[in-house]
């Protein structure tokens, strides 16, 4: 895995890209504490966590 050095000399994070359906969407919401809020806690600062579900 590579990161690439800005001018400000800051790493980019390498991103995880979940695709999926409603459960894909809500799977973030921090009450039910899903599979992508779970995801964006462990990496948090080590990678970029997109969610791309759609309702």
């Amino acid at each position: 895995m590579s990161t690439t050095m800005g001018c400000t000399g800051s790493k980019k994070l390498p991103k995880i890209v979940l695709f999926g359906d409603s459960l894909t969407e809500w799977a973030f919401e921090e009450e039910t504490e899903g599979f992508g809020w779970y995801l964006e806690s462990w990496y948090k600062g080590k990678a970029e966590i997109v969610n791309q579900g759609t309702a």
